[in-house]
């Protein structure tokens, strides 16, 4: 990973409601949010000398700090500025900050009240805010920035390694049959007892394994998918993914990002195939509309010709995933 950035995030809580989300990308639209965002971390150890006068440190963990520094020129933005303030301040409210698009929230305090800097000295033409901030919280290490995508996120996914099958039927997956058949096969497995093997007999377009589950994904939460693939030959975009919602109305596009309404064909991730195993994965955004009792459907397509086979192992689907070049704190 070449470069970051950071996607901050408030996240603002009364003692008896409900969760206020803001993107401050969105909120500070004058500058498309924070202009400057700078971490510290404060090491909370404690000195003290011993008999011998040798420096002895009772550690307490490292307290991190940041100061997002905003430049406003309209009432809207200010605005939502004084709402972050006002409610820091207040004992009936729990503000938590995100810097990595809402992967990781810290709850915070307020340092200091901003003050309003005028552009070179004149305000006729905005201000500059210093928002200072400090954690509640201390936290044992130094936070690595670059957390490698999947390292210790939730995997939501069950029988992902296609390992249990009730006779012919592959447990929790769905199963479309009608251009050729889902089998399992314990020949060519990656890992484990078995894998899925899903052969073409017929050109039409839907011959695919599908996994569906309620209440897996946030809204507007960046989440990657991926696994192990192979095939009886080598197909060039023999392999298509695609996550939809429970109706197979609204897909994920090519992009990974980008949700549309249209016909099954129109979306989706295609991967070339070879005769070994090759890992494959795409992240993608979970639509920001939905609910979280809204279901997913990920699907698997076999877009080979007739006779080919494709062989899947090892998947997953993990959420939250740093968003592609956010940092995290």
């Amino acid at each position: 990973m070449s470069g970051y950035e950071w996607h901050q995030m408030v996240r603002m809580t009364p003692d008896n409601g409900a969760a206020e989300v803001m993107d401050l990308r969105t909120a500070f639209s004058d500058a498309s949010g924070p202009v400057r965002t700078t971490p510290r971390y404060r090491d909370e150890s404690e000195y003290d000398d011993d008999v011998n006068l040798i420096t002895r440190a009772v550690h307490r963990g490292l307290r991190p700090e940041v100061t997002l520094r905003m430049d406003i020129a309209t009432m809207a933005d200010q605005a939502n500025l004084a709402t972050i303030v006002s409610r820091l301040m207040r004992p009936d409210w729990s503000v938590e900050l995100s810097l990595d698009g809402g992967v990781t929230y810290r709850g915070v305090r307020l340092s200091r009240p901003p003050t309003p800097r005028g552009f070179r000295g004149k305000t006729v033409a905005g201000a500059t805010f210093d928002l200072s901030l400090r954690c509640t919280e201390t936290i044992d290490d130094y936070a690595a920035m670059m957390t490698a995508p999947g390292d210790g996120l939730r995997q939501v996914l069950t029988n992902e390694g296609f390992e249990d099958w009730t006779g012919s039927v592959l447990d929790n997956w769905g199963q479309e049959e009608t251009y050729g058949t889902v089998d399992e096969d314990t020949s060519d497995q990656r890992t484990g007892r078995a894998c899925v093997s899903i052969t073409r007999t017929d050109t039409g377009l839907q011959l695919d394994v599908w996994h569906l589950q309620s209440q897996i994904i946030v809204p507007s939460a960046w989440c990657e998918i991926g696994g192990y693939v192979k095939a009886s030959g080598a197909i060039t975009d023999g392999l298509n993914v695609r996550i939809e919602n429970n109706t197979q109305a609204t897909f994920v596009k090519a992009d990974g990002t980008t949700w549309i309404s249209g016909p099954v064909q129109d979306s989706g991730k295609a991967f070339t195939l070879t005769t070994s195993y090759a890992a494959f994965a795409f992240k993608f955004r979970a639509d920001p509309d939905y609910a979280l009792s809204d279901s997913y459907r990920m699907r698997f397509y076999n877009e080979g010709a007739i006779s080919d086979i494709i062989y899947l192992d090892d998947c997953y689907l993990h959420t939250p995933v740093l968003p592609p070049k956010v940092a995290t704190w």
